[in-house]
């Protein structure tokens, strides 16, 4: 199937105020290579028109596509409008998009049809155009299963290695740091 097909760009234009509660993600929220969200802002920081976005909605780093990033909304919010909202249709699980969305083909495909020298930047008409394979709905199902559990395990050995560089630091400023 292409991807216009399983899902639907949404481009609802916010005009965060300086009180919006809502969350605001920016490029530099998307984790590059990881289908992660590394946080957000406030929107009431935004200085311009934003996309909304609802939780589950696949948000997409248009600009440059070669750092791969993407991510899945974990809430509703408002983002860059270098970052491309989709929706997934019914027979679709965001989840198993976001997968098939962080593969090298589909990021190569990103690259080749990106706009401009200096600042590349994918446009949906040609990314609408990508053709993936779109299992039944259970089958995705299981796909998503896996790999959430592959990430969560990256993530538990992440922090343990972080505190393990934590704790080698702390043992090389007691027994060599200068006193």
């Amino acid at each position: 199937m292409r991807l216009g097909d399983v899902v639907r760009r949404v481009a609802d234009t916010a005009l965060p105020l300086a009180d919006d509660p809502r969350a605001y993600v920016a490029l530099e929220h998307l984790a590059q290579g990881e289908p992660r969200l590394l946080g957000a802002a406030s929107a009431s920081e935004a200085r311009s028109a934003k996309w909304s976005f609802a939780r589950g909605d696949v948000l997409l780093g248009r600009l440059r596509p070669l750092l791969r990033k993407a991510a899945l909304a974990p809430y509703d919010g408002v983002c860059s409008t270098d970052i491309l909202v989709l929706r997934a249709a019914p027979e679709a699980l965001p989840r198993y998009l976001l997968a098939a969305l962080h593969t090298d083909r589909f990021w190569e495909f990103a690259a080749a049809s990106a706009v401009g020298t200096r600042m590349p930047r994918a446009r949906w008409s040609s990314l609408c155009r990508y053709e993936l394979a779109l299992p039944p709905i259970a089958a995705q199902r299981e796909v998503a299963r896996a790999l959430e559990a592959m990430d969560r395990a990256v993530d538990a050995n992440e922090a343990h290695l972080a505190r393990l560089r934590e704790a080698r630091r702390a043992v090389r400023e007691s027994l060599v740091g200068e006193r």
